[in-house]
């Protein structure tokens, strides 16, 4: 069986436009890249912790047909501090968002998702879908170099595939899970890869 899969990132930059972009999904699938690419963690700090909840929500929502795999990086602000799964599954837990907080969703190994060191999931993805916003933010709180217009801007930032696995969408860190936007275009990627399942 299929499954809609949304490829989601970090943390969020209060500065950015709150965008979203449309990709090209000609580019190739998500599903081109082996399990060491795809490979296992997420991000605490500050920022747009609450955007934890909004993610557990939309996998809840929509069940078998969405998941959401998050990476943590460092590379913002350098918020995510932890240096394992154990670390990083702590932080999230009892510190931001904390009270008990645990992901519904797959967490990957830290990675970095800019710069020459990026890790390739990230680089196929930005080259399938234009930046979500004009705002790459402060370049003192951005840990790569060089710093490029089509780079990650902030941690949160998400890409929504499609159950083909080709990326459809690229939403700006600052836009929460649960805008109305977001939830639109997650309800008819969902529909679709239901659509496709009737077929089997």
């Amino acid at each position: 069986m299929e499954r809609l899969l949304g490829l989601s990132l970090l943390l969020c930059l209060p500065g950015t436009l709150g965008q979203i972009s449309q990709c090209d999904s000609s580019k190739g699938s998500i599903h081109q890249f082996t399990d060491n690419a795809l490979a296992d963690n997420r991000t605490v700090g500050l920022g747009r912790t609450p955007q934890y909840f909004g993610l557990n929500a939309l996998v809840q929502e929509h069940g078998r047909y969405f998941d959401i795999i998050g990476y943590p990086c460092n590379q913002f602000g350098l918020q995510e501090p932890g240096e394992n799964a154990t670390e990083i599954f702590a932080g999230l837990k009892f510190v931001r968002p904390g009270k008990g907080f645990q992901p519904n969703f797959i967490l990957m190994a830290k990675t970095e998702v800019n710069g020459p060191n990026e890790n390739p999931v990230y680089t196929f993805l930005k080259s399938a879908c234009p930046p979500a916003t004009e705002t790459i933010g402060d370049p003192k709180r951005l840990f790569w170099t060089p710093i490029k217009v089509n780079d990650i801007t902030w941690n949160f930032e998400k890409f929504l595939l499609d159950h083909f696995g080709r990326p459809r969408y690229r939403v700006a860190s600052a836009v929460n899970p649960l805008d109305p936007r977001v939830k639109e275009l997650v309800s008819n990627l969902v529909s679709q890869a239901r659509l496709g399942n009737q077929s089997y």
